[in-house]
């Protein structure tokens, strides 16, 4: 683009020579050094602001990412390319949402709106809103129809004993809540704080931020202990 220009003024410099002579032409050799520079700072400060990563485009970028199941991407903001690989994340429930297709319909919904942020050196905090689906009421109600499955198993004398197909029938039927086009949906404000590092902005996902991206699931979850539930 900046050669583009340059062109452009040099054959109109060539044109004027032509037509007015020296002085004239004189005046525009001037001009056109002086448009030239223009043209370089305009260029490199187009350069510059576009290469530079805000925090705001980070969240956005990092979001974005979560919700197309963008492993790179996410490991790129997160530092993991598995939320669920979280420590925050108890083991119990990594085993009952971590699965191909329940991990793509987890964030199927998921939006967002950056609404500010705040710089402070190598530090920022941007105020986010994020929507999921009311991953809450799903969870109870999961809860709720496995415990009525295993114990319809346990007293079934015919039932068949086999753990993998219990399984199975406990992952379809998550799959089958997370499906349903009735969800209701859930919205929660953050503040996102990010540290940036030689290689651009990092999220730090805490507990907060695992909780909205995850539609409140781990707030509810706090302190449950899964195994005294069955």
């Amino acid at each position: 683009m900046m050669y583009s220009a340059i062109y452009c003024i040099n054959h109109v410099a060539r044109n004027i020579r032509f037509v007015f002579g020296g002085n004239k032409f004189k005046e525009i050799v001037l001009m056109k050094k002086r448009l030239s520079l223009v043209c370089v700072f305009i260029m490199v400060f187009t350069l510059v602001s576009c290469g530079v990563e805000s925090p705001e485009q980070a969240v956005n970028n990092a979001l974005t990412a979560v919700k197309k199941s963008d492993e790179d991407t996410i490991e790129k903001y997160f530092g993991e390319d598995d939320l669920l690989d979280s420590e925050d994340v108890d083991d119990d429930i990594e085993d009952i949402i971590d699965t191909d297709e329940s991990s793509k319909l987890l964030f199927e919904k998921l939006s967002f709106d950056v609404l500010s942020s705040e710089i402070d050196g190598d530090r920022a905090v941007v105020e986010t809103e994020i929507t999921n689906i009311d991953l809450q009421s799903i969870f109870i109600e999961y809860l709720e129809e496995s415990f009525d499955i295993i114990m319809a198993r346990a007293f079934d004398a015919e039932a068949d004993e086999d753990d993998e197909e219990l399984e199975e029938e406990l992952e379809q039927l998550f799959i089958n809540l997370l499906s349903d086009e009735d969800n209701e949906l859930l919205t929660s404000t953050v503040d996102i704080n990010l540290l940036k590092d030689e290689n651009g902005w990092k999220i730090d996902l805490d507990d907060d931020l695992l909780d909205a991206i995850f539609g409140g699931l781990f707030s509810m979850i706090d302190g449950m202990d899964l195994e005294d539930f069955y």
